[in-house]
């Protein structure tokens, strides 16, 4: 093996507390996506709600002024919903 003295050699930065199987520093990586996946599922959740909501809005037998201030109604309270899964409110 032919090793250039011009190339620094690349070795491993060790940090405390970060690293595989490191219990120092904070919670476990497997412990993260716990929260960030609950708050997709809701997120998705409140999403399909909106959706279903809209879907049935638009089935009802009213006229059309109507159907649209219920859509503009829905998604305006859908998005501040969304808004509070990711922290914004």
């Amino acid at each position: 093996m032919i090793v250039d003295s011009r190339v620094p050699a690349m070795e491993p930065v060790v940090r405390a507390g970060v690293g595989v199987g490191s219990t120092a520093g904070g919670p476990s990586p497997s412990a993260m996506p716990k929260g960030n996946s609950k708050m997709l599922i809701s997120a998705l959740v409140t999403f399909l709600v909106v959706i279903l909501i809209l879907y049935l809005i638009n089935m009802l037998p009213i006229d059309g002024r109507a159907k649209q201030i219920a859509r503009i109604v829905v998604i305006i309270l859908g998005v501040i919903s969304l808004l509070k899964y990711i922290a914004v409110f």
